[in-house]
């Protein structure tokens, strides 16, 4: 499929306009140029279609008693209606609120939804799973107590504590067999990973006579409707997975990390955050608040390093929430008990000895009588996946609402049903969420999601986010049952197909940027980012070497000093020069032996390509300092430069951005991590290898020196699947779209440059900065605002942050002349107000629901969720 609008007529007329004969002249001469890319012929929609359904096709379906941390819950058709419109689906991060009331009301219903799950007092909008949101919480206790230790009450689930300990190692903070007082928090799993409903009260006493902070984690919240709220035992944090919430198992991803804490910690919460405020005329609206903790402000200190949230996953929750209400959601919870507890006594007169403890939620462990995976094979025959392999003699079975009694019958080979199930633990004495119809919800949502800009309604100009068309027949392809429906605990002769998607996706990346493997496990750019310098932490360690600084431009976005930051790093800022590259005289007196890690966007957020590169990288070679590529830029350069051959050792991609999967409100998005082969052993486990017999594919843990793993199961994986149906509609054209992409930027800023002050005068890359700062004080923020009166989402303002009043503008390729010639003019209509009119703006916007939202009331007065009224 051709995604980019350009008649041949409109290509020459906007080179002549530029002053180019051809885009190539657009690239700088210090820019390496790679070969042809080989990535096969372009697909049509018609070709993608019947190549992702083979491989779907390749993936065996099974009726589900596995859980782990992924389960098997019903969803309501409704959902993917809703989530699926386009104001939804092709929205971004709600940084101008006045454009996105719509999803930051869901959100804000969504952090209400929680805290009233959990019995706590604040929510942040959702992280990116349940194992790396427990680890977010732990970094935010060593934050809060400045201790160093926390300690694992047994029953966590085994991945989540293989993500703990890898952030630990990469953070400097250790996992303690005791309550000390090094001990920064005390963590206790319920329902345990083998299903065991623990009262976490005596652990929270525990924890608190020690200074400790309490975190309670749950794998599956639909049992929060039934069992006692953590909060009302005492927990200063609840983490968990919302995949239960109406989300599909998807191989694992993407999924829904949620964390709601005390009112004492808000101000250190990872993540977005939305509240409620007021216009100046006192109309009620939402906005993100408390951002002054954040990377994007506080750059090394912030709170984490964390840039997004899973906003299209946290809306499918809640709207699951709504959908059910508190009937449906306590009847979920009820018969996913009950057909659990039944399914345990058929299988207890199969000679199936129980090891699970006392009362459990919806699964349980069992020592089976003979070899665990002989049985696991026999019920793939019938169709039925029997469960995890926790070893050779013992199984983890889960039901849901979903298992029939039928269903259990072929599993248990015993005839029975559920009468004389009765409930063994305390139940919840209140759960207050309403109870209304699905026309109201859809009524709801539907109205919510008007109030939303996305790329279906029109150009998203915001620089440093690469908002560009994103092809439906992707979703589709996503949305397939042989890949929605496959749980990631499947065997992998279950799961041929979406392994040999994995790897096809990790080929194609690899020929794209020239690194040697690829790890597809971050859930976004900035854990892609986290993950590297945690490799470049043990690469060191492993060469004996003791390294403490790392170089990052001023230009740089806010995640690179807060991730070196959060691995104990100290951060050193080199200047721009007067041309936008980093400044050479600057580092050259930066870098020393003691540096372990360059790190540099390319092109940078400026939007020009680094012309010192080579030099920078030969006095890195020369310390033994290794080279990051932060590529969220990675637009620029598809087929045009390969990062390796610049001489990268690292990069990440952001695959939301480059590869156009839906941003969805801020999420979700996936941070593929490229490094050259002396690194891969450090790679996270699992990794997809492929056997040439077949081809087949399988998953190999065993890695001695890798890092460990960052994620619940393998990443977000249909993030990775919409990322590979694009690539292969491209095929070796790719190029096109990084040619398209440098064209439409140096067209719309030699149409606009005469109106604003250009701080760096060079022909860009595929993104421009210009500045607002001739016009006064919060010029940039009244422009934005103003953007929205003439029907466009305003440019990211006010970064980078080295450029007063800055306005930053990336159009992308899928834009066409005509609509660059209509941003264009309204650039200049506006920039002509200002001069002329100036208090027209200071009330911008004037034709949305609400006029400009106080934030600064919002994050004085804070108002982050709804409470039930008393009494």
């Amino acid at each position: 499929m051709n995604y980019i609008p350009h008649t041949g007529e409109h290509i020459s007329e906007m080179l002549a306009a530029i002053g180019c004969r051809t885009v190539d002249e657009l690239v700088p001469r210090q820019v390496p140029r790679a070969a042809r890319l080989d990535l096969g012929k372009s697909m049509s929609e018609m070709e993608i279609v019947s190549y992702i359904e083979s491989l779907a096709a390749k993936n065996t379906q099974t009726k589900c008693f596995a859980g782990g941390g992924s389960y098997d819950h019903y969803i309501p058709s409704a959902i993917s209606h809703i989530v699926m419109r386009g104001e939804f689906l092709t929205s971004y991060t709600p940084y101008q609120a006045e454009a996105s009331q719509g999803v930051l009301q869901a959100l804000y219903e969504y952090q209400s939804y929680i805290c009233l799950l959990t019995g706590m007092d604040v929510s942040n909008a959702s992280l990116y799973d349940g194992a790396s949101a427990l680890a977010e919480a732990v970094l935010l206790a060593h934050s809060y107590t400045k201790r160093r230790g926390v300690f694992v009450d047994g029953g966590l689930n085994p991945a989540y504590l293989q993500v703990l300990r890898t952030y630990c190692e990469g953070t400097d903070i250790f996992i303690s067999d005791a309550i000390n007082d090094d001990v920064a928090c005390v963590i206790q799993q319920t329902p345990a990973f083998d299903g065991s409903i623990r009262n976490p009260t005596h652990m929270a006493e525990k924890a608190h006579r020690n200074g400790s902070l309490f975190i309670s984690c749950i794998s599956d919240p639909t049992s929060l409707a039934i069992m006692r709220p953590p909060g009302e035992a005492g927990a200063d944090m609840v983490t968990g997975e919302g995949q239960a919430f109406g989300i599909p198992k998807s191989f694992g991803g993407p999924c829904l990390g949620f964390m709601a804490v005390r009112n004492k910690l808000t101000k250190k919460l990872p993540g977005r955050i939305v509240g409620a405020t007021r216009d100046g005329s006192g109309r009620r609206g939402f906005v993100l608040t408390l951002q002054a903790r954040e990377q994007f402000i506080r750059r090394e200190r912030a709170t984490s390093n964390i840039t997004t949230n899973q906003t299209l996953l946290a809306l499918s929750a809640t709207i699951y929430l709504a959908l059910l209400g508190r009937t449906g959601l306590r009847s979920v919870a009820r018969t996913s008990y009950r057909r659990a507890h039944r399914l345990q006594q058929m299988l207890h007169t199969r000679g199936f000895r129980t090891i699970t403890p006392g009362p459990f939620y919806n699964e349980f462990l069992v020592e089976t009588p003979r070899p665990a995976a002989d049985i696991l094979e026999r019920l793939q025959r019938y169709g039925i996946l029997g469960g995890i392999a926790v070893d050779d003699y013992r199984l983890l079975i889960c039901c849901t609402e979903k298992n029939t009694m039928p269903d259990m019958e072929t599993t248990g080979h015993v005839h029975t049903d559920e009468d004389g199930i009765k409930d063994r633990f305390p139940e919840r004495e209140c759960l207050p969420l309403p109870d209304v119809s699905e026309l109201q919800v859809i009524r709801h949502y539907t109205e919510l999601s008007r109030k939303n800009y996305g790329i279906d309604t029109g150009i998203y100009p915001l620089g440093s986010c690469t908002m560009k068309y994103n092809p439906r027949v992707n979703e589709d392809m996503a949305r397939l049952p042989g890949f929605a429906g496959m749980h990631p605990r499947a065997p992998p002769s279950h799961a041929q197909g979406a392994l040999e998607v994995m790897w096809e996706l990790q080929e194609a990346l690899k020929e794209i940027t020239g690194m040697d493997a690829f790890s597809l496990q971050p859930a976004a750019g900035s854990q892609g980012e986290l993950l590297g310098v945690m490799i470049a932490k043990r690469y060191f360690a492993d060469m004996g070497e003791r390294r403490t600084r790392i170089i990052i431009p001023d230009s740089a976005h806010g995640t690179n000093p807060a991730t070196a930051a959060t691995c104990r790093f100290q951060t050193v800022t080199v200047r721009s020069d007067e041309r936008g590259n980093m400044d050479l005289d600057g580092f050259r007196q930066a870098i020393g032996d003691d540096v372990a890690v360059v790190m540099i966007t390319n092109p940078n957020t400026l939007g020009f390509y680094e012309e010192h590169l080579q030099e920078i990288t030969d006095l890195s070679r020369k310390h033994g300092t290794l080279l990051y590529c932060d590529g969220a830029n990675m637009n620029a350069m598809l087929g045009i430069s390969k990062p390796a051959e610049q001489g990268f050792d690292m990069m990440h991609l952001n695959l939301h951005k480059t590869f156009s999967t839906p941003h969805g409100g801020g999420g979700p998005g996936g941070g593929a991590l490229g490094v050259r082969s002396f690194l891969e052993e450090y790679l996270p486990v699992p990794r997809v290898v492929r056997h040439d017999s077949g081809p087949t594919f399988d998953l190999d843990h065993n890695h001695e020196k890798s890092v460990g793993r960052i994620h619940s199961f393998y990443g977000n994986f249909g993030v990775m699947l919409k990322a590979l149906a694009y690539i292969k509609s491209w095929g070796s054209d790719i190029v096109n779209v990084s040619e398209a992409a440098l064209l439409n930027a140096n067209y719309l800023l030699g149409l606009i440059r005469g109106s604003f002050d250009v701080p760096y005068d060079r022909r860009c890359a595929h993104e421009f900065v210009v500045s607002a700062r001739r016009f006064g004080e919060k010029s940039a923020l009244n422009m934005a605002k103003r953007m929205i009166d003439y029907g466009f989402h305003p440019p990211t303002v006010y970064f980078p942050l080295i450029v007063k009043e800055a306005l930053m503008i990336e159009p992308t390729e899928t834009e066409s002349k005509e609509t660059l010639d209509r941003l264009a003019g309204a650039f200049l209509a506006i920039a002509s107000e200002m001069d002329q009119n100036p208090d027209m703006l200071d009330g911008a916007p004037h034709t949305t629901a609400t006029g400009r939202l106080d934030e600064v009331m919002a994050a004085r007065r804070l108002d982050l969720r709804w409470k039930p009224p008393e009494g």
